[in-house]
């Protein structure tokens, strides 16, 4: 039987907040000048930018911890030594969400022994912290599907804003969740999270993350990022970290390949650029004087590496004397052919061709003097096979 509500009961209803208005309303366009619409601010080369979210992936080993680490000293900093085109500075957040402080503390010393950084700059600018010391886990599975943790979220929107800090690094990104890393929808939520974080607060966040194990000789893509594919079409951009590979440590003439690694930005890493074009960086071993009388701790500390100019020790008396060469012979553009056009160029500078750096340099060579001018690509009929070639001849000259 229904009976009219009591006094303590309307009282209740009187004193609840009001529902939330969950209406929408659709807003009309208003042109602007595009001249006054304010850039995207990477923080540095096109990764990381403020107000959304990164992620960087990559095997095991490679050293993302390490870079990641490297570049949060930089934006601090603002000193570009890594030469990653750093755009923005300000104060850096790093959560280190796998091993105890100390390690953390360790690797961040060699940074800065290594590229001689001010110890004032970093305590005034890095925060860091520990997923052992400190619970950093925004979501949990519940019944209805994904549970925000809001008050931690609230906790690091507050701890970002009240900190002026323009850059929060993840690492790793699946220590931040408790969901199942295989479901989208899961994912998706926790991707959402991060990226409200980042949109509130205006700064950039980057995820750190692996891959799942591939086919051994194959260059791991943003495609291969474990579990759900939710995080890589959530983020904003996506950078993938790759060892060096064996054919590559021949090209650039370099032992302990696993030293060095390279950062291929875009969903695609494998349709990226070529070696001498792409970013590359190698890990350096350094003590940190701490065994007082017993062995050292070491630690691995990124630093800038270049892929080896071709052109370094080539003059323009050499290019000159490659055109003489050239213009005395038939050579074919073809590296497969006996007169091969490079051939002429060893000759010239004295390189030998069963060298596979000295081969790749000379290919690196002609592509760059046919790409200026100085040799041309001439087709034309092979007098001793009866059909069309290509052969090498001169451009222009100095």
């Amino acid at each position: 039987m229904n009976r009219p509500p009591t006094a303590e009961e309307l009282q209740r209803l009187a004193d609840a907040p009001p529902a939330p208005d969950r209406r929408v309303t659709a807003s009309p366009f208003r042109w602007c000048d595009p001249s006054t619409i304010p850039t995207r601010q990477f923080l540095f080369g096109r990764h990381a930018v403020r107000k959304f979210v990164s992620a960087t992936v990559a095997p095991g080993g490679t050293g993302k911890t390490n870079n990641e680490l490297a570049e949060c000293a930089a934006v601090v900093t603002g000193k570009d030594f890594l030469s990653a085109q750093l755009q923005g500075t300000g104060r850096a957040w790093y959560l280190g969400l796998e091993d105890p402080l100390e390690e953390y503390q360790r690797r961040l010393a060699g940074i800065v022994l290594h590229h001689q950084l001010s110890i004032g700059d970093l305590e005034s600018g890095l925060f860091l912290d520990s997923g052992r010391s400190q619970d950093f886990v925004i979501a949990r599975e519940a019944r209805a599907g994904v549970a925000i943790i809001e008050p931690i979220v609230a906790s690091i929107i507050e701890n970002i804003r009240r900190n002026d800090i323009v850059f929060l690094a993840v690492d790793p990104f699946i220590a931040s969740h408790a969901v199942r890393e295989n479901d989208n929808g899961m994912i998706e939520q926790v991707v959402r999270a991060w990226a409200r974080i980042a949109d509130e607060t205006g700064c950039a966040v980057d995820l750190v993350h692996h891959v799942r194990k591939g086919t051994a000789g194959q260059e791991p893509t943003a495609d291969d990022a474990r579990g759900a594919r939710a995080l890589v079409d959530k983020a904003r951009s996506v950078r993938v970290l790759t060892a060096m590979s064996k054919e590559e440590a021949l090209q650039a003439g370099v032992d302990e390949r696993r030293r060095f690694f390279k950062i291929a930005n875009g969903a695609k890493a494998n349709l990226g650029l070529p070696p001498e074009e792409t970013t590359w960086r190698q890990m350096v071993s350094v003590s940190l004087g701490n065994g007082a009388g017993g062995p050292d701790d070491h630690v691995g500390v990124v630093s800038q590496w270049k892929w080896p100019n071709p052109f370094d020790e080539v003059t323009v008396a050499d290019l000159d004397a490659v055109q003489a060469k050239i213009a005395t012979g038939e050579w074919r553009a073809d590296v497969q052919a006996k007169a091969w056009a490079g051939n002429a160029v060893a000759d010239v500078l004295g390189l030998d061709m069963t060298d596979p750096k000295a081969k790749s340099a000379v290919k690196s060579m002609l592509a760059t003097w046919i790409k200026n001018d100085a040799l041309r690509i001439d087709r034309r009929l092979d007098p001793e096979r009866r059909d069309e070639r290509n052969f090498i001849v001169v451009g222009k000259t100095t």
